[in-house]
């Protein structure tokens, strides 16, 4: 409301709601397919929309190349169908012998102390 008051209406808009209108904070769970098309079109014809647009665009592109869960557990030597359980312990551990280290752990191990 003050740049409007203050260059006049439309002059001059905030690089969030460009952002906003652009896509980086998400398409559809920012609600941006549900905008109003008019305030869209306005937002992204601002001077500084075009570095934004090139800005969202090269994150959408980085989020769509992340790999896949099967990917994932293939580099460290899993099957695609291992627990997540499985893989953050092969990931954060990488070696066999660090897994056999680690102590057993559940109801069975505990009752010794009961």
């Amino acid at each position: 409301a003050v740049l409007n008051i203050q260059v006049g209406r439309w002059e001059q808009c905030l690089d969030s709601c460009v952002e906003f209108a652009a896509g980086i904070y998400g398409i559809e769970e920012a609600g941006v397919p549900y905008m109003d098309q008019n305030i869209k079109d306005k937002l992204l014809n601002q001077p500084q929309a075009k570095k934004i647009i090139e800005k969202a665009d090269s994150l959408i592109d980085y989020i769509n190349s992340e790999p896949s869960e099967a990917e994932c557990k293939a580099r460290v030597g899993l099957p695609p169908e291992a627990s997540r359980e499985d893989y953050v312990l092969k990931y954060m551990l990488r070696t066999d012998e660090e897994l056999k280290n680690c102590t057993q752990g559940g109801p069975e191990f505990y009752k010794k102390y009961l």
